[in-house]
Protein backbone atom coordinates (compact mmCIF):
# COMPACT_ATOMS: atom_id res chain seq x y z
CA UNK A 1 0.00 0.00 0.00
CA UNK A 2 1.12 3.14 -1.35
CA UNK A 3 1.46 6.51 1.03
CA UNK A 4 -1.36 8.33 -1.04
CA UNK A 5 -3.73 5.27 -0.33
CA UNK A 6 -2.78 4.99 3.39
CA UNK A 7 -4.21 8.54 4.27
CA UNK A 8 -6.83 8.08 1.64
CA UNK A 9 -8.10 4.90 4.13
CA UNK A 10 -7.85 7.95 6.93
CA UNK A 11 -9.60 10.02 5.15
CA UNK A 12 -12.51 6.81 4.36
CA UNK A 13 -12.33 5.78 8.24
CA UNK A 14 -12.83 9.07 9.21
CA UNK A 15 -16.00 10.37 7.00
CA UNK A 16 -17.43 7.13 8.11
CA UNK A 17 -16.56 7.59 11.93
CA UNK A 18 -18.37 11.06 11.21
CA UNK A 19 -21.79 9.47 11.64
CA UNK A 20 -21.53 8.78 15.01
CA UNK A 21 -20.28 12.85 15.90
CA UNK A 22 -24.11 13.48 15.22
CA UNK A 23 -24.85 11.27 18.22
CA UNK A 24 -21.93 11.72 20.81
CA UNK A 25 -22.08 15.29 20.70
CA UNK A 26 -25.61 15.21 22.34
CA UNK A 27 -26.11 12.64 24.32
CA UNK A 28 -24.03 13.12 27.01
CA UNK A 29 -25.46 16.73 27.11
CA UNK A 30 -29.08 15.53 26.89
CA UNK A 31 -29.31 16.69 30.47
CA UNK A 32 -28.53 20.19 30.33
CA UNK A 33 -30.58 20.86 27.16
CA UNK A 34 -33.39 19.58 29.21
CA UNK A 35 -33.19 22.14 31.43
CA UNK A 36 -31.99 24.90 28.93
CA UNK A 37 -34.67 24.41 26.97
CA UNK A 38 -37.11 24.10 29.81
CA UNK A 39 -38.46 27.64 30.48
CA UNK A 40 -39.40 28.41 27.14
CA UNK A 41 -40.67 24.86 25.79
CA UNK A 42 -40.86 21.41 26.78
CA UNK A 43 -37.58 20.94 27.39
CA UNK A 44 -37.49 16.86 27.35
CA UNK A 45 -39.45 16.69 24.09
CA UNK A 46 -36.93 19.33 22.58
CA UNK A 47 -33.78 17.80 23.62
CA UNK A 48 -34.24 14.37 22.32
CA UNK A 49 -35.55 15.85 18.91
CA UNK A 50 -32.19 17.20 18.58
CA UNK A 51 -30.52 14.28 19.48
CA UNK A 52 -32.73 12.24 17.18
CA UNK A 53 -33.16 14.87 14.11
CA UNK A 54 -29.60 14.22 12.21
CA UNK A 55 -30.92 9.98 11.88
CA UNK A 56 -33.88 11.69 10.30
CA UNK A 57 -31.47 13.68 7.66
CA UNK A 58 -28.90 9.93 7.32
CA UNK A 59 -32.43 8.41 6.43
CA UNK A 60 -33.27 10.99 3.89
CA UNK A 61 -30.05 11.49 2.73
CA UNK A 62 -29.25 7.75 2.09
CA UNK A 63 -30.79 7.03 -1.13
CA UNK A 64 -30.46 10.45 -2.21
CA UNK A 65 -26.62 10.69 -1.86
CA UNK A 66 -26.62 7.12 -4.21
CA UNK A 67 -27.95 9.38 -6.94
CA UNK A 68 -25.99 12.56 -5.97
CA UNK A 69 -22.31 10.70 -5.96
CA UNK A 70 -23.51 8.78 -9.31
CA UNK A 71 -24.25 11.93 -11.10
CA UNK A 72 -21.70 14.49 -9.81
CA UNK A 73 -18.82 11.85 -8.54
CA UNK A 74 -17.51 10.82 -4.91
CA UNK A 75 -14.50 12.93 -4.89
CA UNK A 76 -16.79 16.35 -5.09
CA UNK A 77 -19.29 15.39 -3.15
CA UNK A 78 -17.43 13.95 0.07
CA UNK A 79 -15.36 17.19 -0.12
CA UNK A 80 -18.45 19.26 -0.50
CA UNK A 81 -20.06 17.07 2.37
CA UNK A 82 -17.52 17.43 4.71
CA UNK A 83 -16.99 21.01 4.87
CA UNK A 84 -20.59 21.44 5.02
CA UNK A 85 -20.42 18.96 7.94
CA UNK A 86 -18.14 21.19 9.75
CA UNK A 87 -19.71 24.48 9.38
CA UNK A 88 -22.98 23.30 10.20
CA UNK A 89 -21.88 21.56 13.42
CA UNK A 90 -20.08 24.42 14.61
CA UNK A 91 -23.37 26.74 14.01
CA UNK A 92 -24.87 24.78 16.87
CA UNK A 93 -22.45 27.35 18.87
CA UNK A 94 -24.68 30.40 17.84
CA UNK A 95 -28.18 29.27 16.80
CA UNK A 96 -30.77 30.30 19.78
CA UNK A 97 -34.18 29.22 17.74
CA UNK A 98 -35.43 25.98 18.27
CA UNK A 99 -36.29 25.39 14.78
CA UNK A 100 -33.44 26.68 13.41
CA UNK A 101 -31.62 24.40 15.79
CA UNK A 102 -33.68 21.42 14.37
CA UNK A 103 -33.48 22.08 11.46
CA UNK A 104 -29.37 22.33 11.35
CA UNK A 105 -29.11 19.14 13.25
CA UNK A 106 -31.43 17.50 10.00
CA UNK A 107 -29.21 19.09 7.64
CA UNK A 108 -26.44 17.88 9.76
CA UNK A 109 -27.21 14.23 8.62
CA UNK A 110 -27.68 14.76 5.50
CA UNK A 111 -24.03 16.02 5.10
CA UNK A 112 -23.16 12.74 7.04
CA UNK A 113 -25.07 10.57 4.89
CA UNK A 114 -23.44 11.89 2.06
CA UNK A 115 -19.93 11.76 3.22
CA UNK A 116 -20.37 8.02 4.08
CA UNK A 117 -21.96 7.18 0.78
CA UNK A 118 -18.98 9.04 -0.86
CA UNK A 119 -16.35 7.86 1.03
CA UNK A 120 -17.10 4.03 0.54
CA UNK A 121 -17.54 4.04 -3.07
CA UNK A 122 -13.93 6.34 -2.68
CA UNK A 123 -12.77 2.75 -0.69
CA UNK A 124 -14.30 0.55 -3.58
CA UNK A 125 -12.42 2.57 -6.04
CA UNK A 126 -9.41 2.46 -4.71
CA UNK A 127 -9.22 -0.76 -3.28
CA UNK A 128 -9.94 -4.16 -4.59
CA UNK A 129 -9.79 -7.62 -3.45
CA UNK A 130 -8.28 -8.67 0.15
CA UNK A 131 -7.05 -5.27 0.40
CA UNK A 132 -10.76 -3.63 0.31
CA UNK A 133 -11.40 -6.54 2.99
CA UNK A 134 -8.70 -5.29 5.08
CA UNK A 135 -9.23 -1.69 4.56
CA UNK A 136 -13.18 -2.23 5.99
CA UNK A 137 -11.82 -3.50 8.80
CA UNK A 138 -9.86 -0.86 9.86
CA UNK A 139 -12.52 1.56 8.94
CA UNK A 140 -14.74 0.10 11.39
CA UNK A 141 -11.87 -0.21 14.34
CA UNK A 142 -11.45 3.41 14.01
CA UNK A 143 -14.65 4.31 13.24
CA UNK A 144 -15.31 2.67 16.76
CA UNK A 145 -12.31 4.28 18.61
CA UNK A 146 -13.34 7.74 17.63
CA UNK A 147 -16.87 6.76 18.57
CA UNK A 148 -15.42 6.21 22.09
CA UNK A 149 -13.26 9.37 22.07
CA UNK A 150 -16.06 11.60 20.75
CA UNK A 151 -18.22 10.54 23.74
CA UNK A 152 -15.68 11.29 26.27
CA UNK A 153 -14.67 14.64 24.89
CA UNK A 154 -18.27 15.69 24.20
CA UNK A 155 -19.07 14.79 28.09
CA UNK A 156 -15.60 16.58 28.94
CA UNK A 157 -16.37 20.15 26.92
CA UNK A 158 -20.03 19.37 27.99
CA UNK A 159 -18.94 19.95 31.73
CA UNK A 160 -16.44 22.42 31.06
CA UNK A 161 -18.57 25.00 28.90
CA UNK A 162 -22.16 23.91 28.56
CA UNK A 163 -24.16 22.08 26.30
CA UNK A 164 -23.02 24.03 23.39
CA UNK A 165 -19.19 23.24 23.77
CA UNK A 166 -19.30 19.45 22.35
CA UNK A 167 -20.05 21.09 18.71
CA UNK A 168 -16.34 22.33 18.67
CA UNK A 169 -15.44 18.57 17.74
CA UNK A 170 -17.11 18.90 14.20
CA UNK A 171 -13.93 21.68 13.50
CA UNK A 172 -12.47 17.79 12.94
CA UNK A 173 -14.03 17.42 9.42
CA UNK A 174 -12.41 20.65 8.27
CA UNK A 175 -8.18 18.87 8.07
CA UNK A 176 -10.07 15.75 6.61
CA UNK A 177 -11.60 17.76 4.20
CA UNK A 178 -8.39 19.42 3.16
CA UNK A 179 -6.25 15.74 3.43
CA UNK A 180 -9.27 14.52 0.89
CA UNK A 181 -8.61 17.11 -1.78
CA UNK A 182 -4.90 16.31 -1.53
CA UNK A 183 -5.29 12.75 -1.84
CA UNK A 184 -8.32 11.20 -2.81
CA UNK A 185 -7.84 10.71 -6.80
CA UNK A 186 -10.34 11.75 -9.22
CA UNK A 187 -12.03 9.69 -11.66
CA UNK A 188 -13.47 11.02 -14.72
CA UNK A 189 -15.08 7.61 -15.93
CA UNK A 190 -18.41 7.55 -16.61
CA UNK A 191 -21.29 6.45 -14.31
CA UNK A 192 -23.88 4.62 -14.72
CA UNK A 193 -27.47 4.68 -13.60
CA UNK A 194 -28.23 1.69 -11.47
CA UNK A 195 -32.16 0.98 -11.83
CA UNK A 196 -33.12 -1.46 -9.48
CA UNK A 197 -34.80 -4.60 -10.64
CA UNK A 198 -38.80 -5.30 -10.43
CA UNK A 199 -39.10 -7.36 -7.46
CA UNK A 200 -35.89 -6.01 -5.97
CA UNK A 201 -37.29 -4.51 -2.78
CA UNK A 202 -39.43 -7.38 -1.71
CA UNK A 203 -36.77 -9.50 -1.26
CA UNK A 204 -34.58 -7.28 1.13
CA UNK A 205 -38.19 -5.34 2.74
CA UNK A 206 -38.00 -8.27 5.62
CA UNK A 207 -34.18 -7.25 6.26
CA UNK A 208 -35.25 -3.47 6.31
CA UNK A 209 -38.09 -3.60 8.47
CA UNK A 210 -35.82 -5.86 11.05
CA UNK A 211 -32.94 -3.66 10.65
CA UNK A 212 -35.26 -1.12 11.64
CA UNK A 213 -36.85 -2.26 14.55
CA UNK A 214 -33.41 -3.38 16.10
CA UNK A 215 -31.71 0.32 15.49
CA UNK A 216 -34.83 1.59 17.51
CA UNK A 217 -33.93 -0.47 19.82
CA UNK A 218 -30.12 -0.12 20.23
CA UNK A 219 -31.25 3.84 20.29
CA UNK A 220 -32.93 3.41 23.10
CA UNK A 221 -29.45 3.97 24.89
CA UNK A 222 -28.69 7.15 23.98
CA UNK A 223 -32.14 8.51 24.10
CA UNK A 224 -32.77 7.13 27.50
CA UNK A 225 -29.65 5.76 29.79
CA UNK A 226 -28.91 9.91 29.96
CA UNK A 227 -31.97 10.28 31.66
CA UNK A 228 -32.30 7.14 33.96
CA UNK A 229 -28.83 8.52 35.28
CA UNK A 230 -30.20 11.57 35.94
CA UNK A 231 -33.17 10.33 38.18
CA UNK A 232 -30.88 8.57 39.77
CA UNK A 233 -28.90 11.56 40.59
CA UNK A 234 -26.06 11.33 38.04
CA UNK A 235 -25.75 13.77 35.47
CA UNK A 236 -21.95 14.75 35.09
CA UNK A 237 -21.66 14.97 31.32
CA UNK A 238 -18.02 13.05 31.54
CA UNK A 239 -20.41 10.12 33.66
CA UNK A 240 -22.86 9.64 31.11
CA UNK A 241 -20.94 9.96 28.45
CA UNK A 242 -18.39 7.23 29.85
CA UNK A 243 -21.41 5.19 29.81
CA UNK A 244 -22.24 5.74 26.20
CA UNK A 245 -18.63 5.28 25.24
CA UNK A 246 -18.58 1.71 26.93
CA UNK A 247 -21.76 1.21 24.91
CA UNK A 248 -20.03 1.82 21.21
CA UNK A 249 -17.13 -0.69 22.61
CA UNK A 250 -19.88 -3.31 23.16
CA UNK A 251 -21.43 -2.60 19.76
CA UNK A 252 -17.98 -3.70 18.26
CA UNK A 253 -17.12 -6.41 20.30
CA UNK A 254 -20.61 -7.54 19.17
CA UNK A 255 -20.22 -7.02 15.78
CA UNK A 256 -16.16 -9.20 15.91
CA UNK A 257 -18.32 -11.89 18.12
CA UNK A 258 -20.91 -12.50 14.84
CA UNK A 259 -18.96 -14.99 12.66
CA UNK A 260 -17.88 -16.78 15.23
CA UNK A 261 -21.26 -17.40 16.98
CA UNK A 262 -22.67 -18.34 13.33
CA UNK A 263 -20.21 -21.01 12.67
CA UNK A 264 -21.47 -22.54 16.07
CA UNK A 265 -25.03 -21.85 16.08
CA UNK A 266 -25.92 -21.39 12.69
CA UNK A 267 -27.27 -17.34 11.47
CA UNK A 268 -30.64 -17.43 12.68
CA UNK A 269 -29.81 -18.18 15.95
CA UNK A 270 -27.05 -16.11 15.89
CA UNK A 271 -29.45 -13.18 15.50
CA UNK A 272 -31.83 -14.61 17.86
CA UNK A 273 -28.94 -14.33 20.55
CA UNK A 274 -28.20 -10.65 19.42
CA UNK A 275 -32.05 -9.89 20.29
CA UNK A 276 -32.33 -12.32 23.37
CA UNK A 277 -29.31 -9.84 24.41
CA UNK A 278 -31.26 -6.54 23.41
CA UNK A 279 -34.57 -7.65 25.28
CA UNK A 280 -32.04 -8.40 28.61
CA UNK A 281 -30.37 -5.38 28.01
CA UNK A 282 -34.00 -3.39 28.77
CA UNK A 283 -35.06 -5.35 31.20
CA UNK A 284 -31.39 -4.92 32.91
CA UNK A 285 -32.41 -0.80 32.59
CA UNK A 286 -35.74 -1.08 34.10
CA UNK A 287 -34.48 -2.80 37.00
CA UNK A 288 -31.58 -0.36 37.51
CA UNK A 289 -30.88 0.71 40.99
CA UNK A 290 -27.59 3.31 40.01
CA UNK A 291 -24.75 3.37 38.04
CA UNK A 292 -23.59 -0.13 37.67
CA UNK A 293 -27.00 -1.48 36.85
CA UNK A 294 -27.58 1.23 34.50
CA UNK A 295 -24.08 0.60 32.71
CA UNK A 296 -25.06 -2.99 32.60
CA UNK A 297 -28.13 -2.87 30.80
CA UNK A 298 -27.08 -0.25 28.41
CA UNK A 299 -23.57 -2.41 27.63
CA UNK A 300 -25.66 -5.90 27.04
CA UNK A 301 -28.14 -3.81 24.95
CA UNK A 302 -25.15 -2.51 23.11
CA UNK A 303 -23.63 -6.39 23.25
CA UNK A 304 -26.70 -7.33 21.64
CA UNK A 305 -27.20 -4.78 18.78
CA UNK A 306 -23.71 -5.60 17.45
CA UNK A 307 -24.71 -9.29 17.03
CA UNK A 308 -27.59 -8.40 14.95
CA UNK A 309 -26.05 -5.55 12.78
CA UNK A 310 -23.56 -7.51 10.98
CA UNK A 311 -26.10 -10.50 9.82
CA UNK A 312 -28.30 -7.66 8.21
CA UNK A 313 -25.38 -6.07 6.32
CA UNK A 314 -24.63 -9.13 4.90
CA UNK A 315 -28.35 -10.51 4.20
CA UNK A 316 -28.65 -7.42 1.89
CA UNK A 317 -25.49 -7.69 -0.23
CA UNK A 318 -26.76 -11.54 -0.79
CA UNK A 319 -30.24 -10.98 -1.51
CA UNK A 320 -29.38 -8.17 -4.08
CA UNK A 321 -28.39 -8.36 -7.49
CA UNK A 322 -25.08 -6.00 -8.55
CA UNK A 323 -26.61 -3.83 -10.64
CA UNK A 324 -29.49 -3.13 -7.17
CA UNK A 325 -26.88 -3.59 -5.11
CA UNK A 326 -25.76 0.05 -4.48
CA UNK A 327 -29.59 1.17 -3.96
CA UNK A 328 -30.23 -1.63 -1.44
CA UNK A 329 -26.78 -0.40 0.72
CA UNK A 330 -28.64 3.14 0.45
CA UNK A 331 -31.63 1.54 1.70
CA UNK A 332 -30.24 -0.39 4.36
CA UNK A 333 -28.72 3.07 5.23
CA UNK A 334 -31.95 4.50 5.56
CA UNK A 335 -33.37 1.66 7.87
CA UNK A 336 -30.54 1.79 10.09
CA UNK A 337 -30.77 5.53 10.86
CA UNK A 338 -35.28 5.50 10.51
CA UNK A 339 -34.48 3.28 14.22
CA UNK A 340 -33.76 6.13 15.81
CA UNK A 341 -36.42 8.50 14.42
CA UNK A 342 -38.90 5.60 15.37
CA UNK A 343 -37.71 5.66 18.60
CA UNK A 344 -38.16 8.85 19.35
CA UNK A 345 -41.43 9.21 17.75
CA UNK A 346 -42.88 5.44 18.96
CA UNK A 347 -40.84 5.06 22.46
CA UNK A 348 -41.34 8.51 23.83
CA UNK A 349 -44.45 8.87 24.05
CA UNK A 350 -45.34 5.61 25.38
CA UNK A 351 -42.83 6.34 27.89
CA UNK A 352 -44.68 9.58 29.04
CA UNK A 353 -47.98 7.99 28.63
CA UNK A 354 -47.06 4.68 30.85
CA UNK A 355 -43.86 5.26 32.56
CA UNK A 356 -40.09 4.68 31.66
CA UNK A 357 -39.83 1.34 33.58
CA UNK A 358 -43.10 0.34 32.36
CA UNK A 359 -41.96 0.41 28.98
CA UNK A 360 -38.60 -1.30 29.57
CA UNK A 361 -40.17 -3.89 31.11
CA UNK A 362 -42.89 -4.68 27.98
CA UNK A 363 -40.89 -4.33 25.21
CA UNK A 364 -37.64 -6.11 26.45
CA UNK A 365 -40.65 -9.26 27.31
CA UNK A 366 -42.09 -8.92 24.05
CA UNK A 367 -38.33 -8.56 22.34
CA UNK A 368 -37.49 -11.55 23.91
CA UNK A 369 -40.42 -13.73 23.27
CA UNK A 370 -39.84 -12.66 19.82
CA UNK A 371 -36.61 -13.69 19.07
CA UNK A 372 -37.15 -16.96 21.18
CA UNK A 373 -39.84 -17.83 18.43
CA UNK A 374 -37.32 -17.31 15.76
CA UNK A 375 -34.54 -19.30 17.43
CA UNK A 376 -37.20 -22.53 17.93
CA UNK A 377 -38.42 -21.83 14.20
CA UNK A 378 -35.00 -21.62 12.43
CA UNK A 379 -35.95 -23.30 9.29
CA UNK A 380 -38.88 -21.02 8.80
CA UNK A 381 -39.43 -18.11 6.81
CA UNK A 382 -36.93 -15.74 8.26
CA UNK A 383 -34.05 -17.41 7.16
CA UNK A 384 -33.92 -16.59 4.10
CA UNK A 385 -33.89 -13.26 4.88
CA UNK A 386 -31.40 -13.03 7.91
CA UNK A 387 -30.07 -16.50 7.99
CA UNK A 388 -28.35 -17.20 5.00
CA UNK A 389 -25.27 -15.01 5.24
CA UNK A 390 -21.89 -15.03 4.28
CA UNK A 391 -18.85 -13.58 5.85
Amino acid sequence: MTFQERLVVVVVASAAAFLGFVFATVAPVLPQMVEHFRSSANGDLVAQWLLTMPSVGIAIGGPASGWVVGRFGARPVLLVCLILFALIGLSGFVIENTILLLASRLALGIMAAGQATASSIVLGETFAGKRRGSVIGFQIALASVAGVVAFLSAGVLGEWGGWRTPSALYAVALPVALLAALVVPRNDAQRSQNRSEPGAFRAIAVVLALTALTMMISFISASQVPLLLSEHGISRPSVVSAVLGGTTVATTVGALLYNRIRVRVGAVRTNAIGGALQALGLLFLAASAGLGSIALGAVTLALGSGILTPGFSHAIMERSSEAARARAIGMLLTAQFAGPFLCTALILPIVESFGRVTTLVWLGMLLFAAWSVVSIRAQGPLRADIGSTQL
